[in-house]
């Protein structure tokens, strides 16, 4: 019995095929392809945008060490010495001594620490990282009443295996120097009260005045307004700028004289006790020279036993000509030493975030 077969078709020849019948035929076998719509994307995971680096907080430094100081009115520098290498052998730790890592912050009531102080470390002849890491550490401490009482600020410093830290931020001005006397450079202000408590009054004959140096800057000049008269300036405070006891100061300035005198310019030291009230004064200075360009003045104060205040009391009676007085500063001879310093467990950073995925 044969089995009947559908017969199957013929292969046409292309070349027997017209053009266009044979651009259709080639279509037909890729259409499927063509008219399709595109394949979904695969889902891909979101890269959160690179956020900055959260600043850092006093909570990250490794090492601090405090220092209590004597309460002043006003704004003022004051500063302590520090042999960091010795504080961090003291603590069984080497390494080489980060020179940004200084900062400065008051231990207020009840243990907290406030925020970082303007500051500045300068390191001494010979300062070494690894060996040496010794200098100055300054910080301009913020104004209070409570006068005489006494203040608390921890120094925080780190070494640089712990990760580098930028520079204080505020800083302090380079080549700045300890001083209680608010604003002795003139620069804040205008008009005759300018901060940190400077009253110039005219019938005082003392006015801040613009003056041309290797940049202009601000100084004091003092001049009478006639003749028997004495143009005259006190520092802040009231009676005066608060003192420790048994400890020797350093009183310094630049003045200039465009005429010489007799009397020149006058330094006087009206000395209080703690109850406020007055004890014998002290002529500590007639300056008479009055060769061309500034001179600086400097003398170490010995304050009497009994003494709490020193007022210092600037004067002239020259009307022949102008008398300068810039940069007045009353620093202590010496400074307080950082002997004791505390290790400090740190946290470590938390790890950065995973990508997100929708």
């Amino acid at each position: 019995m044969h089995t009947l077969r559908s017969p199957e078709p013929a292969a046409l020849p292309t070349a027997a095929l017209p053009g266009a019948l044979v651009v259709a035929v080639l279509l037909w076998g890729v259409g499927s392809t063509i008219g399709a719509p595109p394949a979904p994307a695969q889902p891909q995971p979101a890269i959160a945008p690179e956020q900055p680096a959260p600043p850092l907080t006093l909570d990250q430094w490794h090492f601090h060490s405090d220092v209590v100081t004597t309460a002043r009115p006003g704004t003022y520098v004051t500063g302590a010495t520090a042999n960091f290498t010795q504080l961090l052998r003291s603590l069984g730790t080497a390494g080489e001594f980060d020179l940004n890592s200084v900062r400065v912050a008051e231990v207020v009531p009840g243990g907290r620490k406030g925020l970082a102080l303007p500051s500045t470390f300068q390191p001494e002849t010979g300062y070494d990282a690894t060996s040496n890491a010794a200098g100055t550490v300054l910080w301009e401490v913020s104004p209070t009443v409570l006068a005489g009482w006494e203040r608390r600020f921890r120094i925080y410093f780190d070494t640089v295996v712990n990760g580098p830290k930028p520079p204080p931020d505020p800083g302090l001005p380079v080549g700045q120097y300890p001083t209680f006397i608010p604003n002795g450079d003139f620069e804040e202000g205008t008009g005759r009260r300018l901060p940190g408590g400077w009253d110039l009054r005219r019938r005082w004959g003392a006015e801040r005045v613009e003056v041309a140096l290797s940049a202009p800057t601000h100084a004091l000049r003092l001049r009478p307004g006639q003749a028997g008269w004495a143009a005259s300036v006190r520092t802040p405070g009231s009676p005066g700028i608060v003192i420790d006891p048994g400890q020797h100061y350093t009183l310094s300035f630049r003045y200039v004289l465009e005429r010489s005198h007799p009397r020149g310019l006058q330094v006087s030291l009206f000395w209080f006790d703690s109850a406020r009230l007055p004890l014998e004064p002290t002529l500590l200075a007639c300056l008479t020279d009055a060769t061309k360009g500034w001179k600086r003045h400097e003398t170490e104060l010995t304050p009497p036993r009994n003494a709490s205040y020193l007022s210092v009391v600037l004067s002239t009676e020259s009307r022949e000509g102008t008398v300068l007085v810039d940069d007045l500063a009353l620093a202590p001879l010496s400074l307080p030493a950082l002997t004791e310093a505390v290790a400090v467990a740190v946290a470590a950073p938390e790890p950065s975030a995973s990508p997100v995925v929708p």
